[in-house]
């Protein structure tokens, strides 16, 4: 687990600078990118949009719509346990969590 890059611009930032040179060399490498969407539907599509197309089979971009504190206030636990159960679901292409 990384520490938190400081907001979602950063998070997008960090990994392209970062992370994307790491991933072509170790291609079993997989990368979850946890961002708060502030309710603009758009910032999933430019997010995308950061990632090269080569990578994007292995970037999995996570996040709560609203703000993460809707997350806590729906019963799911602290932070991390709600990543490690998103970043599971990603993998075995599931949908476990639900508030």
């Amino acid at each position: 687990m990384l520490l938190p890059a400081g907001g979602w611009a950063q998070v997008l930032g960090r990994f392209v600078s970062d992370h994307v040179f790491d991933m072509e060399k170790y291609p079993e490498r997989l990368m979850v990118l946890l961002i708060d969407f502030d309710s603009d539907k758009q910032r999933l599509e430019l997010a995308t949009s950061k990632i090269p197309v080569h990578l994007r089979d292995r970037v999995f971009i996570l996040g709560v719509l609203s703000e993460p504190e809707q997350l806590k206030k729906a019963g799911l636990g602290p932070y991390e346990e709600i990543g490690l159960a998103m970043g599971r679901d990603c993998r075995a292409e599931t949908r476990s969590l639900t508030a």
